[in-house]
């Protein structure tokens, strides 16, 4: 995984067959799986960005928030927990397809997301508000500040030519302006 940031964006790059992984953005010719994921803070919605790097389709993408920093949630209508404003998921660009659309609750932790389509060269990017459950947030709980997605889990499913699905995951981390960590 590899991890950087700027202002309010976290990008977690998940670089799942990294025997010759050197650092470069290129991770397509390093992995048969890869996804980059990012993470928008942005008010009233927030952005979810996955970029498959790659060169298996993604089948299935799962994001948890249950153990990150910030006690994170999706606020999504205006009878739940959140803070002034909600907003519901919504698929703002896509090159890829879902099966479904997902309607997470207000105060959900967890969405899914199975593709119907996702291959390589892709992406795909929703928006939806995250709000946290710090009492001393540094933004308020409105919004969200890098830090508090740490640990929020990604799940990826990918799924090779040959029809075979591989899982994997991974957390987003902040350790510094940038790091890089391997997931295999």
């Amino acid at each position: 995984m590899r991890i950087s940031t700027t202002s309010s964006t976290l990008t977690a790059l998940c670089c799942l067959q990294l025997a010759s992984w050197a650092g470069s953005s290129a991770a397509n010719d390093a992995c048969a799986e890869a996804l980059e994921a990012t993470f928008r803070e942005g008010a009233p919605r927030d952005r979810f960005v996955f970029e498959n790097v790659g060169q298996s389709d993604i089948a299935r993408i799962t994001i948890d928030m249950d153990g990150s920093r910030g006690r994170l949630y999706f606020d999504t209508s205006a009878s739940g927990d959140g803070v002034e404003v909600f907003q519901p998921f919504r698929v703002e660009a896509s090159d890829a397809s879902l099966t479904a659309m997902p309607e997470p609750d207000d105060g959900d932790t967890q969405i899914v997301l199975d593709f119907k389509r996702f291959p390589a060269g892709a992406s795909f990017t929703f928006s939806i508000d995250v709000d946290d459950r710090l009492t001393d947030s540094s933004l308020g709980q409105i919004r969200v500040a890098g830090a508090e997605i740490d640990g929020a889990q990604l799940d990826i499913m990918f799924r090779s030519a040959d029809g075979e699905s591989t899982s994997h995951s991974t957390v987003f981390q902040q350790a510094s302006a940038r790091s890089e960590v391997c997931s295999k």
